[in-house]
């Protein structure tokens, strides 16, 4: 149908942007930046223009092109005001989540501090949100603000009491803070949650042999032995 109407209207920017969307959400990203590739942004509503370019460069990991096509979505939707229809309420309402994807694109391409700067005004139009709060609390770790990131993924457990990946990243904060007893109890609290993970074993153990708790490590190395974990795990240990 999208495909009838372009050979009757080449020039019309609507249906191609749809055939795009066709494309690509059939797993055909060749076919649909074909399409995008050849309309005329002047034809087009921007906003749709620079998403399906944006998500389409996502999707095959071209992260400095989907950033800048996702940064002009943010720039068209930081201008928009409330004006009763649902496209534009929907629009504003997606706002965070294009601050988050935008933020990821800078982080694939090194641009760390540009990325904290865009989590965080993701967090000032959502600050209960669960992703951007995990995305802000791992920018902080990876920062060695583990104090910081510490805070950012007590507010995220708070909010999202379930997420054991907060449980686990404020395990890995204690643990460089050297909080240990705090650090224990928080992997405790991640394996209730998601006790099969093997990062919340191998920091476990780490935790006991700082502490000089071979007997346990030695336990937990042969409870996974035979669990089917991989075999330079003991010898790492």
């Amino acid at each position: 149908q999208y495909q009838e109407a372009l050979q009757k209207d080449p020039t019309d920017a609507d249906r191609a942007i749809d055939l795009g969307w066709c494309y690509l959400q059939n797993d055909q990203p060749d076919a649909a930046m074909e399409v995008a590739l050849k309309i005329d942004p002047e034809n087009a509503d921007p906003f749709d223009y620079h998403n399906l370019l944006g998500k389409l460069y996502l999707h095959i990991e071209m992260f400095a092109e989907a950033g800048e096509h996702i940064a002009q979505v943010v720039d068209i939707v930081r201008a928009l005001t409330p004006d009763g229809t649902d496209t534009t309420e929907k629009r504003i309402r997606r706002l965070p989540e294009m601050f988050q994807v935008w933020g990821g694109c800078l982080m694939q391409t090194g641009r760390q501090e540009q990325a904290r700067e865009v989590y965080q005004e993701a967090l000032t139009l959502a600050p209960d949100d669960p992703t951007a709060l995990s995305l802000m609390g791992n920018i902080d770790y990876a920062d060695g603000k583990y104090e910081q990131s510490l805070e950012v993924l007590r507010h995220l457990t708070e909010v999202s009491p379930g997420s054991w990946f907060g449980h686990l990243m404020q395990a890995m904060c204690l643990y460089k803070l050297r909080r240990d007893r705090e650090a224990f109890d928080a992997v405790g609290r991640a394996q209730s949650l998601q006790g099969g993970d093997l990062s919340l074993y191998v920091l476990k153990m780490q935790i006991l042999l700082r502490n000089g708790a071979f007997d346990e490590v030695r336990d937990i190395l042969a409870f996974l032995k035979e669990a089917g974990a991989p075999e330079d795990l003991s010898t790492d240990f």
